[in-house]
Formats: structure tokens, C-alpha cells, sequence
């Protein structure tokens, strides 16, 4: 099975070093029909603030009911703790090009 990165279905985050990094991975995501954990849109709340360079966006979620559409759940955390959970880190810089050149992609 594989996600809409074309990932195989593991546990993987994507590592924003920089705002700028982190504010074109979430208009690709919300353009994607992702949002927050608590159903907020991804360019709603800036949680690149939190862990700063360390921040980790989490895009492996499972799909899940919203009562307003079907959307994919996302989450954040700090590369240290994705470190210690063994997940998967993808440097946001790796997956650039696939996102700025997506058809959805809006900037």
C-alpha cells in the first residue's frame, strides 16, 4: 500500500529545517485534503514555531471520518523523537521538486 507520496506504508515524517520549508509543505498539504488532528486546514496553525528547525511533519496517518469529508490525518513532532520511535525521516529538501511541481501544488 502506498500513501500519496508513493511510499509504502510506514511510519514517516518530513523534516522542515526552515519555515519557508515548512509553510510549502503544508499548502501541499491542505490542497491534498490533509489536516491537523484536531481538523484544523494545515495553513491554519503554524506549528513550525513549536520545534523550529527540528520540526517533523508526520504524513502517514490513516484516513479517517471527518463529519464535513473524508481528509488525512496529520501530526507533528521534533526529530529527536522521530529518531527515538525509529521512524522514517525524509528531509524536506529530497521531496521538494515532487511538491512544487505537483498538479495540486498552488503556491
Amino acid at each position: 500500500m502506498f500513501n500519496n507520496f508513493g511510499l509504502q506504508e510506514k511510519r514517516y515524517v518530513i523534516h522542515c529545517e526552515t519555515q519557508e520549508e515548512y509553510n510549502k509543505l503544508m499548502k501541499y498539504l491542505e490542497k491534498n485534503s490533509f489536516i491537523w488532528h484536531d481538523t484544523t486546514l494545515p495553513t491554519q496553525d503554524n506549528n513550525w514555531k513549536r520545534y523550529k528547525e527540528l520540526t517533523c511533519i508526520d504524513i502517514t496517518y490513516e484516513q479517517f471520518w471527518n463529519k464535513f469529508k473524508n481528509k488525512y490525518d496529520i501530526g507533528y513532532c521534533d526529530i529527536n523523537y522521530a529518531t527515538s520511535d525509529h521512524i522514517i525521516i525524509i528531509p524536506f529538501k529530497q521531496i521538494e521538486h515532487v511538491i512544487v511541481f505537483a498538479p495540486r501544488y498552488i503556491e
